[in-house]
């Protein structure tokens, strides 16, 4: 029987991506593939989710994403899902810190009717409007009376000496699905991790829960402050930059002719005197309440780490960029540690990924693997290497079997102009040093052993592989001139 593939690449549709992409469709044509599938959106669906999860972390404390397992993705071949979870949407054990130590989960979404209706027939009659759970506070009228909350329920039951995650569907008292109903999954589970497919990313973390509170709770004191400040400041600037007047009932002043700019003319009856029409004295403020709001400001700028060197200004006579670099690390340090935690929860993304792939991958898929310079693999990838593995018999014990472990370091690019600029310093000095000299590669390597940058592997291997060519030849030409 023959088998299908995948292929998963990332780039626009150049022509030189299109004639790499023909040619593993050909070649696994030739291999005997039944079917080349292509993977939807690749790498840029999963930063898509990414960056909405970041949004969530940063506007309100808790970002959250859901790593599932689709088995409707690919004409039916099934592949992994990442989405971005509604903190709002999700229901766990109160008191617990970490989501994995809640006995239940419950994510609440809702579908249309007849949605519903086409896949689950034996939902006919039970419909209706039914109260969502928690919701936001739109603008718009947001109209749900034809939609109904769907619950997936995940809980985890000790089966021997391992915790395995059972799920459940269900639609108010009707189950639409259940792994313990299942011969395959009773035993097994619904995934082999055992873990809820939920990954926590909190940028303040609170006592007590999962979550976290947002920059939005951080800066909601200074900032309302500075709101009503500005709007006091503005009101009596518009007071003072309209005139207004007292004026004498039997003043005999025409108020709509004194008051329309367009009219030359003021028509009075009888005689006009000083004391008809008194302009109101404006009562300016003192420099004292803007002094108060620049306090504010300044207070909202440090509570939420939005320091002006960390967006770009520098202090005047700062032109060095190492100097510029090292003051934006000294006054980012709110920023540098959520992208740490950031870096951790995508990290758990990542691993129960490869858990997915371990569990789900069992045809062969192909991949474009993209390396240093531009160079680019094409694999075939299944689980078969990602298997539990048998340890055999020893002494007439079986030793039971182990699985492959994966050790995932997630880092950032170097995306700020003054990092790289720095980098390319620390660069032109190594060379105005010598280090990058062949005749010197053990100097240079004892140099870089007590140094610590990024990419210290890559300059070390390059400057042992020239050192060791160096020596070579600098032996073979000893060599050379000994027969002479």
């Amino acid at each position: 029987m023959a088998k299908n593939a995948i292929v998963g690449q990332s780039g626009g549709p150049t022509s030189v991506i299109n004639a790499s992409l023909a040619g593993v469709y050909e070649s696994c044509k030739r291999r005997g593939a039944g079917k080349v599938y292509g993977m939807l959106h690749g790498v840029a669906g999963l930063l898509e989710r990414r960056t909405c999860v970041l949004d969530d972390k940063l506007k309100t404390g808790t970002g959250i994403y859901g790593v599932f397992w689709n088995p409707d993705k690919l004409d039916g071949l099934g592949d992994i899902s990442i989405h971005r979870i509604d903190v709002l949407n999700l229901y766990w054990e109160s008191g617990i810190t970490d989501i994995q130590q809640s006995r239940n989960v419950f994510y609440l979404r809702l579908w249309d009717n007849d949605l519903l209706l086409e896949q689950y027939p034996q939902l006919e009659g039970k419909l209706g409007a039914q109260e969502a759970g928690n919701r936001y506070v739109f603008e718009d009228r947001v109209d749900t009376s034809e939609k109904t909350a769907v619950v997936d329920w995940y809980y985890k039951k000790r089966q021997g000496s391992k915790t395995v995650l059972h799920y459940c569907k269900f639609v108010g008292d009707t189950v639409l699905f259940a792994t313990e109903n299942e011969a395959r999954y009773r035993d097994r589970g619904w995934y082999d991790h055992g873990l809820y497919p939920f990954v926590f990313d909190p940028l303040f973390r609170t006592a007590g829960s999962p979550c976290g509170f947002g920059y939005i709770d951080v800066g909601k004191s200074a900032q309302e402050y500075v709101d009503r400040g500005n709007q006091a400041i503005l009101q009596n600037m518009l007071s003072n930059a309209r005139p207004r007047h007292f004026i004498r009932a039997d003043g005999a002043v025409n108020e709509e002719e004194y008051a329309d700019l367009s009219r030359d003319f003021v028509h009075v009856d009888g005689a006009l005197g000083d004391d008809s029409i008194k302009p109101i004295a404006g009562k300016p403020l003192s420099d004292i309440y803007v002094t108060v709001i620049d306090k504010k400001i300044d207070e909202l700028k440090e509570v939420t780490g939005n320091r002006d060197v960390s967006t770009g200004g520098t202090v005047s006579g700062v032109v060095a960029a190492s100097a510029i670099a090292a003051m934006q690390e000294a006054g980012s340090k709110l920023s540098r540690d959520s992208n740490h935690a950031s870096y951790r929860a995508f990290r758990k993304v990542c691993l129960l990924a490869v858990e997915l792939i371990r569990q789900f991958y069992e045809l062969p898929r192909c991949f474009r693997i993209l390396g240093e310079q531009g160079s680019q693999e094409f694999i075939s990838f299944t689980n078969a290497a990602m298997e539990p593995r048998s340890q055999g018999v020893e002494l007439g014990v079986d030793m039971g079997s182990r699985i492959p472990l994966f050790d995932i370091e997630i880092g950032a690019e170097k995306q700020s102009p003054y990092s790289r600029l720095s980098q390319n310093e620390m660069a032109m000095q190594f060379f105005n040093a010598g280090l990058f000299d062949p005749a010197r590669w053990e100097q240079a390597l004892a140099a870089l052993e007590i140094m610590d940058f990024d990419g210290k592997g890559t300059v070390e291997r390059t400057i042992r592989e020239n050192g060791q060519r160096y020596a070579a030849g600098q032996m073979q030409g000893m060599q050379e001139r000994r027969q002479l």
